[in-house]
């Protein structure tokens, strides 16, 4: 037998609901909420996983329109917490930009990675987005890898960079073709 929920309707009377609807409807109403909140999360997207030392990648993150960004980087992939949250960056991360989102929710930030006169093979970066400056309340985009250009390219299984053409050979002496 299913279990009834007294239901109060319009003018005080009340009428009887399964359980069950009464959940469903519960759980419907808390499956909108997440996904609400799933899409607020923050993005954060480069124009390329690869880069070469000294060059610059372009870094895109979106969020809600007015809140405080910051984007920060380490030459480690993990381990550092803030506000309750595990970072995809090491502790020794540094921040590389800061402010706020513009009217469209976006701001492009030129990151150089770290590599230049380094033997560091990879980059981690990691934005995060909040209504408060000091970021005690927030929330992370994925965290992104960037490789070192000089060094992917030597590693097995990759195509690096073309070489130099090779050299013409000796021109070969006339003779006589023998089938």
């Amino acid at each position: 037998m299913t279990p009834l929920v007294a239901e109060t309707r319009c003018g005080g009377h009340q009428r009887v609901v399964p359980r069950v609807y009464t959940i469903a409807v519960v759980a419907t109403i808390s499956l909108f909420l997440s996904t609400l909140s799933a899409l607020a999360q923050p993005t954060l997207t480069v124009d390329r996983d690869v880069v070469t030392p000294g060059a610059a990648v372009i870094v895109t993150i979106v969020g809600n329109p007015g809140d405080h960004y910051a984007l920060i980087g380490s030459g480690i992939g993990a381990g550092a917490p803030h506000a309750g949250i595990s970072l995809a960056v090491g502790t020794n991360f540094a921040l590389l930009a800061s402010g706020v989102l513009d009217g469209s929710g976006r701001v492009i930030v030129n990151v150089v990675p770290a590599f230049l006169l380094t033997t560091l093979d990879r980059y981690s970066i990691q934005g995060a987005t909040s209504t408060t400056p000091d970021f005690s309340t927030m929330q992370v985009t994925q965290g992104r890898v960037l490789r070192n250009g000089d060094l992917v390219g030597s590693l097995p299984g990759t195509i690096g960079a073309p070489g130099p053409p090779d050299p013409e050979g000796p021109p070969h002496a006339a003779g006589r073709y023998i089938t």
